[in-house]
């Protein structure tokens, strides 16, 4: 739930100074009293200690000894509930569904009622026989209710052991859920999550996970929700949001915005839809936190997109994300085995569901992965890939990895080392490999594009020699060479015949006789197949001082999404750095050989400038797009 601040604001006088002995979870400027006048400067920040939903405006803090509650703008007469889980991590309190008429989103243990005096009923007996006991109004021996009517204004301080009953009393829990609502005219009305709708399914509530008014970490109230959704819950829309908790069930549902989930997600026997639309896997998404579970069990599935940023791998070791990653806890379906003793550090997974990674007329199945790790160099990485048969239309025997740069390729088959070893497992492994990038399955007899091992340029003086390699070839009729200048359209340069088939790698050149000096060119291939279909390369940078020398770099692809890779460097260069247009240098690495590859991921879109320099070694320059 939303983050509880305490008081260390703004002070006024003496006796402002006084009142800051005592923490409450606000931002607290005046000091706060059940006297029917609840106002922000009492509670503190909007969507934090007060939100409005309907006609009514409610508000909540707490300290260690009382839970303050106000509600503004019904009438007086109309009566307000509020339903309390005290005890969110264990089975206790009254079963969610009260009759037909009231479904909540959790165990209830406290009732409190609020109309022209409070009531509070407490959940009495044991696991699923438990029910209400007698209400008991202002007065108990576990403490007093003060209550305070200005106009439609109604104002309450609780004692946290009237949430007990006993004597001696436990007092402020560490955690609870709670959802309320106003009746007016028998029916309920400007509840709190206002996402919920009139019932008699109540899905909705806030999860207040950290109490403790002195934490950094504590939650404020409104700040963040949970859902849940019964079997026979017929709403079709997740609302946008920072929830603790998402529990779905019932009907197939889309989301209506981003979420991001900090401890649990869970879908059963449905289809959550992050678009409306399949192929724009992009529109809205689900984000885990580093720790928080992923679980998809029955026919349960979440279409569209899910990651999990920053998730540390620190060490050696087996690594899921959002579970173990293992065949009995998937997660988000993918385990990275890290041997080496370098390690990734944080990082960044994304899920991809309902598009499939094709060219040269096969696809690939209906999962892609993108992985990013924070460090790349010396990490080595045994990667097992989990799937659904609903994704996938290739015989399962075939299934081998393949990865590419960018989502629209160029795909390269990887291959396997293992696959499944039991029906169902549905999963295939392979060692050894470099993380950062896309990651997919597909029949390996019918690899995607043509693979593309490398395409680079470099200026001469006889013009720009362009070089690329396949790794094999599947009905290629050939390339077209295609380049364009910083204002130009593409051109075609001429044809260079392909292999047809091959399994084998294959050296191609092209000299760009009449490449014009001075101008920053880009260079791309026009991949096309016997049957009609066809791909385009990543793009490539030449951008030479003057093609009598030998000083320029070649950089691909072009724009840049994650990684940019430079080749030529000059043997004694030893550190590449990247500058922005006022001139900061925004990137800077150690390099050895003649290629390096960079991660750019977090740089924001625009032009740079890439300059790699050495000891003996001239500046070697270029700019590159950043998408």
């Amino acid at each position: 739930m939303p983050y509880l601040y305490h008081l260390t604001k703004v002070l006024f006088g003496l006796g402002a100074l006084l009142l800051a002995s005592t923490s409450f979870v606000r931002a607290q400027q005046c000091p706060i009293q059940a006297d029917g006048s609840a106002t922000p400067c009492e509670y503190g920040a909007e969507n934090g200690n007060w939100v409005t939903s309907g006609g009514s405006t409610w508000y909540m803090t707490w300290d260690n000894t009382y839970l303050y509650v106000a509600v503004a703008g019904p009438n007086a007469t109309d009566p307000v509930s509020l339903y309390f889980d005290i005890n969110p991590d264990g089975n206790t309190g009254v079963p969610a569904t009260f009759g037909t008429s009231l479904y909540l989103p959790f165990k209830a243990d406290v009732d409190l009622s609020i109309t022209s005096t409070p009531e509070i009923r407490l959940a009495v007996g044991n696991g699923a026989t438990q029910t209400w006991g007698p209400a008991t109004g202002t007065n108990a021996p576990s403490g007093t209710i003060t209550m305070a009517t200005v106009n439609n204004t109604r104002e309450v301080r609780i004692p946290w052991a009237r949430f007990y009953g006993t004597t001696p009393t436990p007092v402020l829990p560490a955690a609870f859920g709670w959802q309320g609502y106003v009746t007016t005219g028998g029916v309920r009305t400007n509840p709190v999550p206002a996402a919920n709708v009139a019932g008699p399914n109540y899905t909705y509530y806030y999860s207040v996970n950290n109490t403790d008014p002195v934490s950094p970490q504590v939650v404020r109230p409104f700040q963040q929700m949970g859902y849940t959704s019964p079997a026979g819950d017929a709403t079709n829309t997740l609302v946008a949001g920072t929830y603790y908790d998402v529990i779905l069930a019932g009907a197939a549902k889309n989301l209506a915005g981003n979420i991001t989930v900090r401890h649990a997600f869970s879908v059963s026997n449905l289809t959550l839809s992050t678009t409306d639309v399949p192929a724009n896997v992009n529109k809205y998404s689900i984000s885990l936190d580093p720790t928080a579970t992923f679980s998809e069990s029955g026919t349960g599935y979440v279409l569209g997109t899910v990651q999990m940023q920053n998730r540390p791998i620190t060490s050696q070791g087996a690594f899921g994300f959002g579970g173990a990653g293992t065949t009995t806890d998937r997660g988000m379906g993918l385990q990275l085995q890290i041997t080496s003793v370098a390690v990734p550090g944080n990082t960044t997974v994304r899920r991809l569901t309902g598009i499939r990674a094709s060219g040269n007329g096969h696809q690939g199945i209906a999962r892609i992965f993108e992985i990013r790790p924070t460090n790349l160099e010396n990490v080595s990485a045994s990667l097992t890939f989990f799937y659904r048969d609903s994704e996938n239309s290739a015989p399962e025997g075939q299934l081998a990895l393949f990865k590419a740069p960018a989502l629209d390729g160029p795909w390269i088959l990887i291959g396997r080392d293992s696959r499944d070893s039991n029906a169902g497992a549905n999963l295939v492994n392979f060692d050894n490999v470099s993380l950062n990038g896309f990651w997919t399955l597909s029949d390996q007899r019918n690899p995607l594009p043509v693979e593309l091992a490398q395409f680079t340029g470099q200026a001469s003086a006889a013009g720009v020699q362009l070089q690329w390699t396949t790794a094999s070839e599947k009905q290629n009729e050939g390339f077209d060479v295609e380049r364009q200048t910083a204002s130009g359209s593409w051109l075609t340069l001429g044809f260079v015949k392909g292999q047809g088939n091959s399994t084998k790698t294959t050296a191609y050149s092209y000299l760009d006789r009449t490449a014009p000096q001075g101008a920053s060119l880009y260079y791309r291939l026009h991949q096309k197949n016997t049957d009609g279909t066809s791909a385009y390369s990543p793009i490539v940078a030449v951008q030479p001082d003057a093609f009598a020398s030998s000083n320029a770099l070649s950089m691909s692809p072009i724009p840049a999404v994650n990684a940019l890779n430079i080749n030529y460097l000059s043997n004694s260069v030893s550190t590449v750095d990247v500058y922005n247009l006022l001139g900061q240098r925004v990137l800077h690495q150690a390099v050895s050989g003649s290629t390096a590859e960079l991660s750019v991921a977090g740089l924001p879109a625009g032009i740079y400038v890439v300059q790699a320099a050495g000891a003996g070694s001239r500046l070697q320059k270029a700019r590159f797009v950043k998408q």
